[in-house]
């Protein structure tokens, strides 16, 4: 049964885990319900355990490194887990009482398949749908250091260092004020001015952005080594790119860090 539910999981929220995950995930996730019936816990840890610690642990399995994994989005999937399970098990107790067979428990995963796709059309699960097809796995390198995220994909972000001509991805100063040396936090404080004297090693870009309301401005940009962006098993690394800082958070609900260039899409 957890290995159907998960089949209808990753249909639910566009997930293309591999076949090899889904069985892990579906082994574990029985073992660990077997694991909680045979100790009998108080019912509050069942509840607890059995309804949302070890979904999560079943969809940590089969999505980590494939979508964005965060407190919100993970509390969105373990309620669609639950729906989904309570849904499954809905049906099975209506059609058949309290037993049934493996043949028939698979027809009523079928049936949930299907009706689980009709839901895709609309609602927050096609939100979920969409923002995981454009959302990568990221990782930015300069000197020795290096800052992980992740980044969403936007084919309206056109923008590049006009000396180089080099792609320019985007993020808020609060994502990467680790990441940044104290000469270039200085100095993007006081951007668009100059500091009085040159510390002889930080360098800023102004990059130039036009928006959609026609706001136009520059951002402090800094070079960087590499950046690395995946989504599963495929991965790029693109090198000479440009990061420009905005004050500005990038995402309001907080579920990506950064924004891609329209020519970085794996």
């Amino acid at each position: 049964m957890d290995l159907c539910l998960l089949i209808l999981f990753c249909r639910l929220v566009n997930i293309k885990s591999s076949v090899k995950r889904i069985i892990y995930s579906a082994f574990l996730g029985a073992l660990s319900d077997c694991l909680l019936l045979y100790l009998n816990p108080a019912t509050v840890l069942k509840i607890v355990f059995g309804n949302i610690i070890i979904p999560a642990f079943m969809i940590v399995i089969i999505l980590y490194g494939n979508a964005v994994l965060n407190v919100k989005i993970m509390l969105k999937y373990v309620v669609i887990w639950y729906f989904c399970a309570f849904a499954s098990g809905g049906i099975v107790t209506c059609i058949f009482g309290g037993s049934v067979s493996i043949y028939e428990l698979l027809g009523c995963a079928v049936i949930t398949v299907l009706a689980g796709c009709l839901a895709l059309r609309r609602g927050s699960m096609a939100h979920i749908k969409e923002s995981n097809e454009n959302t990568y796995g990221i990782t930015i390198y300069k000197r020795k250091k290096s800052l992980s995220g992740f980044a969403r994909y936007d084919s309206a972000n056109t923008l590049y260092e006009p000396v180089s001509g080099s792609n320019v991805i985007v993020c808020s100063i609060d994502t990467v004020r680790d990441f940044l040396t104290e000469g270039e936090k200085r100095y993007i404080e006081l951007f668009p001015g100059l500091p009085d004297e040159w510390d002889g090693e930080t360098m800023l870009r102004s990059i130039p952005y036009s928006s959609v309301g026609k706001r136009r401005g520059c951002m402090p940009g800094i070079i960087l080594d590499r950046v690395c962006i995946s989504k599963g098993r495929k991965k790029m690394i693109y090198k000479g790119c440009y990061l420009a800082i905005s004050d500005n958070n990038i995402s309001i609900d907080k579920t990506y860090d950064f924004l891609l260039n329209y020519k970085m899409k794996l």
